[in-house]
């Protein structure tokens, strides 16, 4: 597939700095995928399940409705290197097979995570010998898959203090995100790489963080194509703009702006024994509200 299409995932979002006008339900769009085609991708995070097709139904509606799917847990490191010299590719070809059967934009998740983590990377005494570590992972991966996965999150929650404290950050530093990038890269150089986070919908100083990233990897000629933001949002809160404030830089630094994931709770105050109509509806309100903004207003244009 073609990313020069501007699109946006509901679990795996991928959002140019323009958009097409939001199309209104006709008969001929009776699906999401398709009442969007124009615009962006609309896609889904499949588990083991539904990789393996195990309900017809579901299947069914993952291919009616999407466009894109995103890797839930089988790619990760756990899965599918869970020894030092043993990968098991076995789900990840699966989840690849389904995404081509459909002709689905695919997109793999994630190389590099100081959660889900095989044991035997945290048992890795040196610097030197991590670095030939995820060097070997990275480049076994994304190689496999050259022309098959279209897009990576190569590094996921790096500004984090779980990050700080895990492995990757204790033998290699902080610039072990660059060096992801850079060994992602040279597996193949056509595939989009992203970095992935979450609160970059509400939180001005991890956005900070990232965008100074960014720029610091442009200066040093560090390959990277886009900014993935997991929005973990309530019906509530945060309002639209504080969301298309701080969305803004991240905008601003000219990079693909990917949706990773997209849920919205009804009931985080936890007053509620039983989903309300009003709750119901002000969720569907905020969905389309935030939908609209993200094509048509300032955080989404340029």
């Amino acid at each position: 597939m073609n990313l020069a299409k501007p699109f946006l995932l509901l679990t795996t979002i991928l959002l140019i700095n323009s958009c097409n006008s939001i199309p209104k339900k006709t008969e001929a769009t009776v699906s999401l995928k398709n009442a969007y085609q124009e615009n962006f991708y609309i896609g889904t995070a499949l588990d083991t399940s539904q990789i393996k097709e195990k309900d017809v139904a579901v299947s069914s509606l993952i291919a009616k409705e999407f466009n894109s799917i995103t890797a839930e847990n089988c790619m990760k490191s756990m899965f599918i290197h869970p020894e030092k010299d043993k990968f098991d590719f076995k789900m990840a070809d699966k989840y690849v097979a389904f995404g081509e059967k459909y002709n689905m934009f695919i997109h793999g998740h994630t190389l590099i995570w100081h959660s889900q983590l095989a044991p035997w990377l945290t048992q890795i005494k040196d610097s030197t010998s991590m670095s030939n570590a995820m060097t070997n992972h990275i480049t076994t991966i994304v190689g496999k898959y050259k022309g098959r996965i279209n897009s990576w999150d190569v590094v996921n929650e790096a500004f984090t203090s779980e990050a700080l404290a895990g492995p990757f950050y204790a033998k290699l530093g902080p610039d072990y995100v660059a060096k992801c990038f850079t060994w992602a890269k040279e597996a193949n150089s056509e595939v989009k790489l992203f970095y992935n986070d979450y609160n970059l919908d509400s939180q001005a100083s991890k956005v900070t963080s990232v965008v100074d990233m960014v720029a610091d990897f442009k200066k040093r000629a560090i390959p990277i194509d886009g900014i993935g933001s997991q929005m973990h949002i309530g019906y509530s809160y945060p309002d639209l703009t504080t969301i298309s404030n701080t969305l803004s830089p991240l905008v601003g630094t000219g990079l693909l702006i990917h949706f990773s994931e997209l849920d919205m709770s009804v009931n985080r105050d936890l007053v509620l024994t039983s989903f309300t109509t009003e709750r119901s509806n002000a969720q569907k309100a905020k969905y389309k509200s935030l939908a609209l903004r993200l094509c048509r207003g300032k955080s989404a244009s340029k």
